[in-house]
């Protein structure tokens, strides 16, 4: 990286318990008109649209995702 390069900016956005209910709209575009600015985020950055967790456990796979290491070493 140059001297005038700047490093990119990283957002990660985590959350929690997340599902589905059956009374959320069909159509994939409800999300964009309810949180546009979530939406401009993703058009003009990078989504990770297909993840995968290293254990169906919400506190380890967060400790993962923050050290870098296997959910067996953040115990």
């Amino acid at each position: 990286m140059g001297a005038a390069e700047r490093p990119p900016n990283l957002i990660l956005v985590v959350t929690d318990q997340q599902r589905a209910p059956q009374h959320w709209p069909a159509d994939p575009g409800w999300l964009d008109a309810l949180m546009p600015n979530d939406a401009e985020l993703r058009r003009t950055g990078m989504a990770f649209t297909h993840a995968f967790i290293p254990t169906a456990m919400c506190s380890p796979s967060r400790a993962s995702i923050l050290t870098g290491t296997y959910p067996r070493a953040t115990a």
